[in-house]
């Protein structure tokens, strides 16, 4: 829920005058009315801060509405008098997220894991291997487009991003990333594409190699600020196994991943 305060005014003057007193009538889903005006306004006075409007934030889309307030004339000596219901018209604009997801466009690997924690396996070759283990991947703002039908209003963020290597902590040097490149305004349902991760097995020992490849995303819209959405690590692994097939040290991958979080660098829904 996101609120926002109404401000009403006691304009009236002269000498004997009422207080002002109410509380919202009528409000129009998925806007809710909240308060009242407690100890009432005098005249010449203002309140800003004991009526507002709350919206429900759980579904994306433009909505509009209209609220009353029930609004009475008070005073110690007569009885109140109701006043005409006080009507306003509300909107609000809610937006999803931006959604950065990682997925395998082609090559070798085993791609896993979601949210905030991606993993490519690119496999295993034979100590004395020169050939290449390569990956194609993409990155999508995974959101489906919420369009409003009246105003053909997009209620979707688009979506930033930085990336950074960390390396871990065995053998970073024989992997290469190629195209991860900061990008800008990656709109709802479009990726990044040709994303190139690869791996050069030669001249390297026997054992369990990794690296990790961060992404710092925004989550963005025309006239709002940013949204800083939760860091994305992607980490990709292979192993050099010897003539007997062994790998020494197997705990190392757990190690890394374990240490990957300190290596590198939260969701919202908006409404205007």
């Amino acid at each position: 829920m996101s609120e926002q305060y109404v401000t009403i005014g006691n304009a009236a003057t002269g000498a004997l005058i009422d207080v002002l007193e109410g509380t919202f009538g009528a409000v129009d889903g998925p806007f809710v009315g909240m308060g009242d005006l407690g100890t009432s306004v005098a005249a010449g006075e203002v309140d800003n801060t004991s009526l507002s409007v709350e919206v429900n934030t759980s579904a994306a889309g433009v909505f509009n509405g209209h609220a009353e307030l029930a609004l009475r004339s008070h005073n110690d000596d007569m009885a109140d008098l109701d006043l005409a219901p006080v009507g306003f018209d509300l909107a609000a604009q809610i937006n999803h997220l931006a959604n950065p997801e990682y997925v395998l466009a082609g090559g070798a690997g085993i791609l896993s894991g979601g949210g905030q924690a991606f993993t490519l396996n690119l496999g295993t070759v034979a100590e004395g291997s020169t050939g290449l283990l390569e990956a194609t991947l993409g990155l999508l703002n995974d959101q489906l487009v919420a369009v409003d039908p009246l105003s053909g209003i997009i209620a979707q963020d688009s979506l930033n991003g930085n990336f950074g290597i960390a390396t871990g902590p065995v053998g970073g040097d024989p992997f290469d990333f190629a195209n991860f490149v900061n990008f800008l305004g990656l709109t709802a349902g479009s990726a990044l594409t040709n994303l190139l991760v690869s791996f050069d097995p030669t001249g390297l020992l026997p054992g369990l190699y990794s690296a990790a490849m961060g992404l710092d995303p925004l989550s963005t819209y025309a006239g709002l600020s940013d949204y800083d959405l939760a860091d994305v690590r992607l980490i990709v692994m292979a192993r050099v196994v010897g003539q007997g097939g062994d790998v020494p040290e197997p705990s190392i991958i757990l190690l890394f991943v374990a240490a990957g979080a300190s290596l590198l660098w939260v969701r919202r829904r908006r409404y205007l």
